[in-house]
């Protein structure tokens, strides 16, 4: 395993900074952070000195580190580890966690967390601010985890907000998303239409769709990139009309969908 390491920030997200890294013979000396430290190991096992403690942190596993909380980091064996980070800014969990949590301290109790799932999205999260995506995607799965980090490993106290007109608020933005799907729509901009949070949005949306906001976006938009082709249009323009970002983001999607590119697609119907 050879060494090395990315730091980048997302322009949508510059409160985030973020690496991708893998490690063999190199040791974080004891330091702290001002912002949450919140990793997830690809491959090998990192090390921790942690509280006085000695902790091992394996494939598929997330590191958390509250800020100011002293440790270092080094390779647990020694094959080393490669490992993704997330250094959130205090005010950018204070910003998601305000609307829906009336009492939250904002640290986390766990410094290593065994969580398939939440593991899973975290490394969709991170991929996601990583590569071109929607914004509305990218800022779900932003809310998403992070309330999820916070209700099942923090000291938090979550508001109970659903009523009757969840029903008629799900409706709304439905069809504001079928009236807007060739829009690079943002989870601001629906919040900004009812009066729920984020994260009621979502999940709100979901229990109602069995879908997010953000797959039902991308689920119209390929329906009507494909209505377009079978129409004659061309892939470029089709893929830029229906907005996405370039005709290689356009395929990628579609084939999640269709199983194939959407010039094989059309293969079958000439």
């Amino acid at each position: 395993m050879s060494d090395f390491i990315k730091l980048w920030r997302n322009k949508e997200h510059q409160d985030i900074e973020l690496l991708s890294a893998s490690f063999t013979d190199f040791s974080f000396s004891k330091h702290f952070h001002e912002e949450l430290a919140l990793g997830i190991i690809e491959k090998g096992v990192e090390g921790l000195d942690y509280n006085g403690k000695k902790l091992m942190i394996p494939q598929g596993n997330i590191v958390a580190i509250n800020p100011g909380e002293m440790h270092t980091g080094f390779a647990g064996t020694n094959k080393g580890w490669t490992y993704r980070m997330f250094y959130f800014n205090k005010k950018c969990i204070e910003n998601i966690l305000k609307d829906s949590f009336s009492k939250h301290s904002m640290v986390l109790n766990n410094a290593s967390i065994n969580n398939p799932s939440l593991f899973s999205s975290l490394y969709c999260l991170h991929k996601s601010l990583e590569e071109d995506d929607f914004t509305l995607n990218k800022e779900s799965l932003l809310t998403h985890n992070i309330h999820q980090l916070f209700i099942q490993y923090g000291d938090v106290k979550l508001e109970e907000s659903l009523s009757f007109k969840d029903y008629k608020y799900n409706m709304i933005i439905r069809d504001y998303l079928c009236d807007n799907y060739e829009e690079n729509i943002s989870l601001d901009e629906l919040s900004k239409l009812i009066p729920r949070d984020k994260y009621q949005l979502i999940r709100n949306f979901k229990k109602q769709f069995n879908i997010s906001p953000h797959q039902f976006l991308l689920l119209l938009k390929i329906q009507k990139a494909r209505n377009l082709l079978l129409k004659g249009g061309d892939i470029t323009d089709v893929a830029l009309s229906t907005g996405f970002f370039d005709q290689s983001h356009f395929s990628k999607k579609f084939k999640t969908i269709y199983g194939t590119s959407p010039g094989n697609y059309l293969s079958f119907f000439k």
